[in-house]
């Protein structure tokens, strides 16, 4: 077991040590439950985490003086799991940290580190792109009040990852996987999202057009590759 560990840890000391940079770097994220408040994020009263299961709504009377639209049938899965935590009886310090901070740093360390090394297929610079990817200056901002535009930029990379798998290897299960992972990124912010589904079409040109010969049935093949996961979002 204890070798086990050890093969482990060393063959997985890159990715170790990307979790560890972020770790201490949102250490408050991590080892303090501590309700966090900066600009646009506010603490939530139970009662308002609890009411975050509920049917889905489009007016919102409590977001201003008058009320105005909500984002909630869009962003109603996450609202819903919010809810879901709250009736459990947890606060607004765990609620945020379950659903946004812990795994935005985790998925946005991991999947940009993998997707640079599927990219170069080294090290190095897969280690360097995950640490300038998750730790820039426009990344450590927005982390003080944006929380949901960050878990959708923190999902991106997983996305294109996805998505240049599914057009290199051919498998349906990976654009089903890629259109999941969109989906997800979509509950938090779509129009992050509108912006990630360009970067998908650029690809699906520049890999169909130029890396392989196109003839029609296999533009046909990956264009219905391409569109599976914009379909499912």
């Amino acid at each position: 077991m204890i070798n086990k560990l050890k093969h482990f840890m060393v063959k997985r000391r890159t990715e170790i040590l990307i979790i560890a940079i972020n770790l201490i770097t949102f250490h408050k994220w991590f080892f303090s439950f501590s309700s966090l408040v900066y600009g646009d994020w506010q603490y939530r009263l139970p009662a308002m985490c609890k009411e975050a299961l509920s049917v889905p709504f489009i007016w919102d009377s409590a977001s201003s003086a008058f009320g105005s639209t909500s984002a909630v049938p869009m962003f109603y899965p996450v609202a819903a799991l919010e809810g879901i935590i709250a009736r459990l009886g947890f606060g607004s310090a765990v609620i945020e940290r379950v659903c946004y901070m812990w795994p935005l740093v985790i998925v946005g360390a991991l999947s940009s580190y993998y997707l640079v090394k599927r990219i170069t297929k080294a090290e190095l610079p897969a280690f360097v792109g995950s640490i300038i990817y998750t730790l820039n200056t426009y990344s450590l901002f927005i982390a003080t009040g944006h929380l949901p535009t960050l878990m959708t930029i923190a999902l991106a990379p997983l996305i294109i990852l996805y998505f240049i798998r599914t057009l290199e290897e051919k498998k349906f299960y990976l654009a089903v996987l890629t259109g999941i992972f969109s989906w997800i990124a979509g509950f938090y912010d779509m129009r992050i999202f509108f912006v990630i589904t360009w970067v998908l079409f650029l690809y699906f040109i520049y890999h169909t057009f130029i890396i392989e010969k196109p003839n029609i049935k296999l533009i046909l093949k990956n264009g219905l590759l391409a569109a599976t996961p914009i379909m499912i979002v």
